[in-house]
């Protein structure tokens, strides 16, 4: 990750409690967000592909987000394990930005969009785990890595 700066060691013992979770508009994340109002303050998911990730976290920090969620674009995915498209624009990354599995992103923008009054869900997002026992944790209903 020479060019790549994700400062992980800045979210290294932190934890994201009841933060509003919205699907990127647009969805890739590639560009301007253009509901940065709902975002601003709370949290983003966006699908993989079109641009770098380091563009994905960039872009969802100016829209104010807390920490935004990348999974696959392929829904059927239950994989999360990826080869990240070098990025040599030296841009750095402020916010914690995870990826999950498309199967995971899928079932999670399916929920949201069932939901017809509101379009976000209320979200705990652990940061780093290492010091909490396992029986303590309490986990997402997807695979974090």
């Amino acid at each position: 990750m020479d060019t790549v700066h994700f400062c992980s060691l800045l979210f290294q013992n932190q934890s994201y409690s009841s933060v509003e979770l919205f699907v990127g508009e647009p969805l890739d994340g590639c560009g301007r967000l253009t509901n940065a109002a709902e975002i601003r303050g709370n949290s983003v998911i966006l699908i993989r592909g079109h641009c770098s990730f380091v563009s994905k976290a960039v872009n969802a920090a100016e829209a104010g987000a807390q920490f935004v969620i990348v999974s696959d674009d392929d829904v059927g995915s239950t994989n999360t394990r990826i080869d990240m498209v070098h990025d040599e624009t030296n841009r750095k990354v402020y916010i914690p930005t995870l990826f999950i599995a498309g199967k995971d992103g899928a079932m999670i923008r399916e929920e949201l969009s069932k939901i017809h009054a509101e379009n976000f869900a209320i979200v705990n997002i652990p940061m780093n785990l290492t010091a909490v026992p396992y029986h303590k944790r309490r986990h997402p209903p997807w695979t974090l890595i």
